[in-house]
């Protein structure tokens, strides 16, 4: 199965430079949210479970396969933090942060979320 998704990912990235995607699916949970489903089991969890595919479905097939990302801060969403990942073929590191560097250049995030 590796293999296969490695080769898929591959052919994608033959054709294009790098790939951007969301880092994640869902946007963060506010402090309130966690703290109701951990001790309550209230509003248990994004789509009522958590596990790594939760909250890193977008990551995780990057670290899988050994692809290089970056996740660098693109805006918030209802005041948290969302993210872009950058990811390119193996030994594009360089064009990667380049890529990353010049997006956040371009759109520096000056906002911070509130604390709570």
């Amino acid at each position: 199965m590796r293999r296969r998704n490695g080769e898929a990912f591959g052919r994608v990235l033959r054709e294009h430079d790098l790939l951007l995607t969301p880092t994640s699916q869902l946007v963060a949970w506010t402090v309130e949210n966690w703290d109701r489903a951990w001790t309550t089991g209230k509003d248990a969890f994004a789509h009522g479970v958590f596990g790594p595919g939760t909250y890193t479905s977008h990551t995780h097939l990057q670290n899988w396969l050994g692809f290089p990302a970056v996740s660098v801060p693109c805006g918030l969403v209802d005041g948290l933090p969302v993210g872009l990942q950058i990811c390119g073929p193996p030994g594009s590191e360089a064009r990667i942060f380049r890529a990353a560097a010049a997006f956040q250049g371009a759109f520096p995030q000056l906002e911070s979320p509130p604390v709570s």
